[in-house]
């Protein structure tokens, strides 16, 4: 039967990790209990019980990981006794003939004892109790899975930080029943967020760090059978506990049990755990309206879809996913809570098989929801444009506050003065709502002849920052380096630090130096920008860094003239024959442009018109100070777009300043190269088009002030000097051309340089990456006839 034919969870089947499945495997948890019954038979050995011997150890030690035959063995064994922990048992004692009678010696399936007052005999077994080994064992799965989980949550929580203190000073509008009211910063709405997660953690920690071992207690928590066992000698029960602890690597055991450990520990697990739930609903829910109200947006894949009816959506699927696992998970609580009142007395088995589906599930819940959770906060992309016309749309109701006390400063009464301010507020507010208008109020002031004595001074009143009290402090204090959050998070550094970097180990890293005038370069950008994310799951890091091919090609013999200067044989930068000349435009660009998908670029037949747009300095220099100070979703999408506009038509002229800052003005956030935004899949209005489509496209990556502090930024000594130190190094480093790329492999700290857009299978075999690669296929013959077969 195929496994298609079977149901299985889509917990494990789609959102949970590999290494917390692997925490409630089924050979995980078995192996466990082979473990658990190593660790008593150690420990009795060790306080004297000369009933077990060495070679009884060293057989079990020798069968410690549950084979698929031993599975088969407890399978047909427990159809027999209906115990699976008998059925276990006899499958170790098949495996490990030398433990016979040595397994699970004066335990029940808990680690209490059997129900025999004396020393029970080989063949004696507790087959009257209740299936209950996993108690210890359950402890290690919920002890593993939260030491597991704290760190990825605390690196969901690392990555908010940074968001939040990014953002800490931009204004954008509050909302209090999710209608208009003082603005705060998009910071500090995160910082909100922030909090709750930390509270999250603080639970989650108290809990992990509160938790303890059963140990060996008893049927019923006597350690009656314990006593009997070491002729009552009680110092030898506590040192047996001691032992069993220091093995398993826990501080103590649980001061009283019954014939289980309490229900309340699995509750107080549940509780934390179904806290962060509700939390990371909250907060998911505020970015889904965010994302409606285009605040924001959700980092998306390449070729992420939407919408199967409706191609132009890019819905916050993400945020959705965290919502509805943070709903089950913050209601499974409830589950636990009613086992735990419902148990009897000493204990029932009413129990079992709610924990063995609820213990498991509540992991694979949160750790869905805290790598989700990352996923979302490490990639938030932000809107400015947006966020700002929705402050104008409401900062003039919210200034009129200022604007009443200025007027009363210039003389005027209050009673006078709030009435007319009330009028032109309901007539601006009527053309808003009724005529669809923007907020006109200052407008309306500003011609109303009651307010002259104030009118110089109603547009300076139109700075959102007048109205953000302390947000920038409250969130650098709480978020900041050495703040509240920095501290709770020092402890968990190392992960947060090196859990990207010990998924790089896998593979390596991509030094990519490209220039926009290249056209291999585009098409090496494309491809790379394309397979990011699969690069990412084999643990290889791509960086992209501009070059000036000028630089690049003259170091390498190739003398490069300014435009004025070109001759006729156009051999500054590069030296083409007419017949390679002819060739590239007949065949070879062609073909790459389909091979790449990228049709709609247009290589000029007369590379001269190439030699006279390629002075790329001032792009290469603005890229540089994008990537300084803005994040990586804006640098990738910058490159993507200079690109687009540089080699389709018409094409544009970045070379010259007031272009450039024209196209950096334009840019549509979300461009992905391919005449489409991540924003608005499957718009194919040109982006190059100044009049954006208020439905379909997106607002610009950056605003005008972006734009004036990077146009400045790179015409600063400090960009000039990186963009030729780059360009100078890797012509010193051998390159003759672009794209140059030089690829580090992390297992051997090998490094090799690889030249043009055609290489990537050989990086790819250099990183020791998967890449299935083209193969000529033999003949078949079938019926005397030769077949062939076409790539």
């Amino acid at each position: 039967m195929s496994t298609f034919d079977e149901y299985q969870t889509p917990l494990v089947s789609r959102y949970t990790s590999s290494e917390m499945r692997k925490i409630f495997t089924p050979r995980q948890r078995y192996t466990t209990w082979r473990q658990l019954w190593l660790w008593l038979a150690e420990a009795e050995q060790e306080l004297g019980v000369d009933k077990i011997s060495n070679e009884a150890l060293d057989a079990i030690r020798a069968n410690l990981v549950v084979s698929d035959e031993a599975f088969k063995v407890a399978a047909d064994e427990e159809k027999r006794v209906r115990h699976d922990v008998m059925a276990h048992i006899h499958a170790l004692e098949k495996d490990a003939p030398a433990a016979a009678g040595v397994v699970h010696l004066g335990a029940t399936s808990c680690f209490g004892s059997t129900n025999a007052p004396t020393l029970p005999s080989p063949s004696y077994r507790p087959h009257d109790l209740p299936s209950q080994v996993t108690d210890n064992a359950d402890l290690i799965f919920l002890r593993d899975a939260m030491d597991l989980l704290l760190p990825k949550l605390a690196r969901a929580i690392s990555s908010l930080a940074k968001f939040a203190v990014q953002y800490k000073d931009l204004p954008t509008l509050g909302f209090t029943h999710y209608q208009a009211a003082q603005p705060i910063t998009l910071g500090r709405r995160a910082a909100q967020w922030l909090q709750d997660l930390v509270f999250d953690l603080e639970d989650i920690e108290y809990v992990r760090s509160g938790l303890k071992f059963r140990g060996a207690q008893g049927t019923t928590g006597t350690q009656a059978s314990f006593l009997a066992l070491f002729q009552n000698d009680a110092s030898k029960v506590d040192q047996l506990n001691e032992k069993l602890c220091a093995k398993s690597g826990f501080q103590g055991c649980y001061d009283i049990s019954t014939q289980t450990y309490t229900r309340k520990v699995d509750l107080r697990v549940a509780n934390a755990l179904a806290a962060l739930g509700a939390t990371a609903t909250r907060v998911a829910t505020d970015i889904r309206h965010l994302c409606h109200d285009k605040v924001l947006d959700e980092p998306h894949v390449a070729g992420q879809i939407g919408s199967s009816a409706m191609p132009f959506k890019s819905n916050p699927m993400t945020a959705e996913r965290i919502c509805s696992l943070g709903r089950k998970l913050s209601n499974i609580s409830s589950n636990f809570s009613e086992t735990f009142s419902s148990q009897w007395l000493e204990r029932s088995l009413d129990d079992s098989a709610i924990r063995r589906m609820d213990i498991p599930e509540m992991f694979f819940l949160a750790d869905a929801i805290v790598t989700s959770l990352d996923h979302v906060c490490d990639g938030l992309v932000v809107f400015p444009a947006v966020i700002n016309s929705q402050l104008m749309q409401e900062l003039p109701y919210m200034a009129s506050e200022e604007i009443l006390i200025r007027m009363v400063n210039h003389g005027a009464s209050r009673q006078v003065a709030h009435e007319e301010i009330r009028l032109l507020s309901r007539e601006a507010a009527y053309h808003v709502k009724m005529e669809g208008g923007s907020n006109d109020l200052i407008e309306r002031i500003k011609r109303t002849e009651f307010f002259k004595p104030i009118w110089g001074e109603v547009d300076g009143l139109m700075d959102a920052r007048l109205f953000i009290g302390r947000c920038a402090e409250q969130v650098e204090r709480y978020a900041g380096a050495g703040g509240v959050v920095d501290k709770h998070l020092q402890k968990y550094q190392q992960y947060i630090q090196s859990s990207k970097t010990t998924q790089l180990a896998m593979g390596g890293k991509i030094d990519c130096y490209i220039d926009i005038s290249s056209f291999y370069s585009y098409l090496a950008f494309y491809y790379l920008v394309r397979n990011l994310d699969t690069l990412s799951d084999h643990g290889v890091e791509v960086e992209f860094h501009p070059v000036f091919a000028g630089v690049v090609q003259s170091g390498a013999g190739k003398s490069l003239s300014p435009p004025a200067r070109v001759r006729e044989d156009n051999t500054p930068p590069w030296a083409v024959s007419r017949q390679k000349r002819d060739y590239l435009a007949d065949y070879e660009t062609g073909r790459a442009k389909a091979a790449f998908g990228k049709p709609e670029i247009a290589v000029p037949e007369d590379l001269r018109e190439l030699l006279e747009l390629g002075w790329t300095q001032k792009a290469g220099r603005a890229l540089l100070y994008i990537k300084d100070h803005h994040p990586r979703h804006a640098y990738h999408t910058t490159w993507h777009y200079l690109f687009h506009c540089f080699w389709t038509l018409p094409r544009r002229r970045i070379r010259d300043e007031p272009v450039l800052a024209e196209v950096l003005r334009e840019l549509p956030s979300g461009f992905d190269g391919a005449g489409t935004h991540t924003g608005t899949a499957g718009s194919t209005a040109a982006p190059n088009n100044k009049r954006h489509d208020a439905l379909s496209a997106p607002p610009p990556l950056f605003s005008g002030d972006d734009v004036t502090a990077i146009m400045a930024g790179q015409a600063t000594e400090k960009y000039k000097a990186m963009l030729k130190d780059a360009s100078r190094g890797i012509n010193d480093a051998g390159s003759f051309g672009v794209p140059w790329m030089v690829v580090t492999e992390d297992n051997e700290g090998r490094k090799e340089p690889f030249f043009g857009s055609d290489r990537f299978h050989q990086i790819f075999q250099f990183l020791g990456v998967p890449v299935r690669q083209f193969e000529l296929l033999p003949l078949r013959k079938e019926g005397g006839t030769e077949h062939g077969s076409k790539l």
